[in-house]
């Protein structure tokens, strides 16, 4: 079985192999629990926003089958789920949290429950 590191650097190797060159800006993956209890990969796949345009279905086709057979390949016989979101995604989610995290600990501050 393979680790989440090998996971992140197949799923990688396959995001550039077969989506437009410099459109990934990241890969990472998680182990998590399947929605019938089993064992799988959450593999997320960051492109810069820029590029959504220049990628096509049989691209993101090709990633989902290619980074499964890879996996395979591996001897991995967990199942990989892949999502997909932008560097513009992520900043905003991001400073969302931040924003939520600032408002609890200013409520925390004033002694509101």
């Amino acid at each position: 079985m393979l680790d989440v590191s090998q996971v992140t650097e197949i799923g990688a190797k396959v995001a550039h192999d077969y989506l437009p060159p410099g459109s990934v800006v990241d890969v990472t993956s998680c182990e998590r629990e399947g929605p019938d209890g089993e064992d799988i990969f959450k593999v997320l796949v960051v492109l810069r926003a820029e590029d959504l345009p220049r990628v096509t279905g049989e691209q993101y086709a090709n990633v989902i089958y290619q980074l499964q057979v890879r996996l395979m390949a591996q001897g991995e016989d967990r199942f990989a789920v892949l999502s997909w979101a932008t560097d513009e995604d992520l900043a905003r989610e991001a400073a969302e949290l931040a924003e939520e995290e600032a408002a609890e600990r200013a409520e925390e501050a004033d002694g509101d429950p």
